[in-house]
């Protein structure tokens, strides 16, 4: 079974790529999503992928929430950062990694979240000793 989506409109195959990103291989993880955006077509994943139905578009918000992703990830595959953030800040990149990393996060079972949280903390820890901070 292809994994690609026979979309038309080649920006909302991309949505729909980051979308099924999120949903994964895991069973019932569409199920889930169905859920927490309040749609009752148990079968409307499959009606996106076959392109029958693009109705994502207008649960983007929504499922941005439900994966802890922004919209605009979504929709460009970039997080927006104002200019005025990156110049007042000059390590902001432009959210694309940060928005990785909560997607993996997200993915992630409860039981190995803590490991990865504390595996970041050991970087930015090692990080900080070497510049003598």
């Amino acid at each position: 079974m292809s994994k690609e989506p026979n979309i038309k409109n080649s920006s909302e195959d991309e949505v729909l790529e980051r979308i099924l990103f999120l949903i994964g291989d895991k069973h019932g993880g569409a199920l889930e999503l169905l859920r927490a955006i309040d749609v009752k077509a148990k079968n409307v994943v499959t009606e996106w992928k076959a392109g029958r139905s693009k109705s994502y578009m207008k649960y983007i918000p929504k499922i941005a929430a439900f994966y802890g992703v922004s919209a605009d990830w979504l929709l460009t595959g970039k997080s927006f950062v104002s200019p005025d953030a990156q110049k007042n800040n000059p390590g902001t990149t432009n959210g694309t990694e940060v928005d990785e990393l909560v997607s993996l996060f997200n993915q992630m079972p409860e039981s190995n979240r803590s490991k990865f949280l504390e595996l970041g903390r050991t970087f930015v820890d090692e990080e900080s000793k070497n510049k003598g901070i």
